[in-house]
């Protein structure tokens, strides 16, 4: 589910020290060990997801067909996470097989019908949320044929134990999925349909701004269908396979410039 949602995400200004919580049950504070892996991983996601929030909204007509209402937001289970990391995701994010909201798209439809990060979702118009380790490609696959022709979604979610109903607009955005490569290389990928930044890449490069015009240039890529005309799609989309966090690697085994240029100012301008 493309982006987007809310438990407070960890705190990775001091990943070294122990996070007090509350123990379930009882009055008292237990302390609950970071892991710095996890922590820098999650910190890595939402400043991508962040960057890209008013790049793939705001520049909505300029992706033409490439255009399509979205959830706006994003959802995960334990399973979201390469396998050394899901017992540290149960313990510090309190994943299980269910998914949960784990970022809600900045002036999404989802954001101004209250959907928050933490909450559990259990049905989107009426369609039972698929749960365990292949719960987010099974809901994509049952979703994408209900959401046709829709502006707005019924969502269930469980929220501090309680269901909660809501009526959620579809955000109109480029539909291209963006992942963070599991490579320490300097490096950004587009095939046409995805986007891929290296954890090197994003790690080397301090300022938002300049990781938001790396991702203009990848969605002008795909916006104008660079890696087909250059008979490349193939190559690229197997080097963001390959690149992709272990746990869901291994479920799976000059006039052109001219216009790239041109998009790419008019995605950072906008």
């Amino acid at each position: 589910m493309l982006l987007g949602g809310c438990v407070a995400l960890p705190d990775t200004r001091n990943t070294s020290q122990a996070t007090p919580a509350p123990h379930p049950g009882s009055g008292s504070r237990v302390s609950i060990a970071r892991d710095p892996a996890l922590d820098a991983l999650v910190a890595r996601q939402e400043r991508v997801y962040k960057i890209a929030a008013p790049l793939i909204t705001k520049n909505a007509v300029l992706c033409r067909a490439q255009a399509r209402p979205l959830l706006g937001f994003t959802a995960k289970n334990q399973y979201s996470y390469p396998s050394e990391l899901m017992a540290s995701a149960r313990r510090t994010l309190g994943l299980d097989d269910r998914l949960q909201v784990m970022q809600v798209l900045d002036g999404s439809g989802a954001m101004l019908a209250g959907l928050a990060r933490g909450d559990t979702l259990q049905s989107i118009q009426d369609i039972s949320m698929p749960q365990g380790r292949h719960a987010e490609t099974e809901a994509a696959r049952l979703l994408a044929p209900a959401l046709k022709n829709l502006s707005e979604i019924r969502l269930t979610v469980l929220r501090h134990g309680q269901p909660v109903s809501l009526q959620v607009p579809l955000t109109l955005a480029c539909a291209f999925a963006i992942d963070i490569g599991n490579a320490p290389s300097l490096n950004a990928y587009s095939d046409g349909r995805r986007i891929m930044i290296t954890r090197g890449l994003l790690d080397a490069v301090a300022a938002d701004a300049d990781i938001a015009a790396i991702l203009a240039r990848e969605i002008a890529h795909n916006v104008l269908q660079h890696a087909r005309q250059l008979q490349q799609t193939a190559t690229i989309s197997g080097i963001i396979d390959s690149l992709l966090p272990l746990s869901r690697s291994e479920e799976h085994t000059s006039e052109l410039q001219s216009r790239q240029y041109l998009v790419c100012r008019l995605l950072l301008e906008k």
